[in-house]
């Protein structure tokens, strides 16, 4: 199963009923509920432990409800991209809905979608976001971009968000890690890569180019 942080998974039968045992077990109740009614979970930026496992996140209705394990890669059924969502029709009426409504009919470039609790309930239709969500965006690049390309795409997220009232976070996805578009766009020096072994300092990055 070839999925990559931030990638939605639907969990077998089976693997759903080893998690739900697991989570008890470990003081996670909440969890067996989430997994009983959503059985998806999201591939979170870390080293599996065991070779042919995927490292997952299960969420559960409150924020502070986050369990992260992990499941063999042949547990997983499906795969849904945050580009796979993008065009998926919103099943609430929410301000972070409209935010992304709004998004889509830009010309943002790149392969991008919703990630976050908008990117959980537009894979899976069950709850997840709410009146006062943010906007949390993938965009998957091959590299780093520079300021000067960082810069009109947070252009258009400022836009939105003060269009819609809804706080938008993207997040630039290359194969190394993640950086904050934000922070390209302003051209911060304390700019980090965030790998599945920690936080790498940008600059460290671009001066090995």
């Amino acid at each position: 199963m070839n999925a990559v942080v931030h990638d939605i998974v639907e969990l077998s039968p089976d693997a759903v009923t080893e998690l739900c045992g697991r989570a008890s077990e470990q003081g996670q109740p909440w969890a067996v509920d989430s997994l009983s009614a959503s059985p998806w979970a999201v591939i979170r930026r870390a080293s599996p432990v065991d070779g042919g496992h995927l490292a997952i996140g299960v969420r559960g209705r409150h924020r502070h409800q986050r369990w992260g394990t992990e499941v063999p890669a042949s547990a997983c059924l499906s795969v849904l991209r945050p580009s796979d969502l993008v065009l998926r029709n919103p099943p609430r009426d929410l301000p972070v809905f409209r935010a992304l409504s709004l998004l889509r009919k830009l010309p943002f470039p790149g392969d991008w979608g919703p990630g976050g609790s908008v990117g959980a309930e537009l894979a899976t239709g069950h709850p997840a976001a709410s009146s006062t969500s943010d906007l949390d965006l993938v965009i998957r690049v091959d590299s780093v971009p520079d300021t000067s390309e960082a810069r009109p795409m947070q252009v258009m997220l400022d836009q939105i968000s003060a269009q819609t009232g809804v706080e938008i976070d993207a997040l630039v996805e290359t194969p190394g890690g993640g950086v904050s578009l934000q922070e390209l766009a302003t051209g911060v020096d304390t700019a980090v890569e965030r790998t599945a072994d920690g936080p790498v300092p940008l600059g460290n990055l671009w001066s090995l180019r």
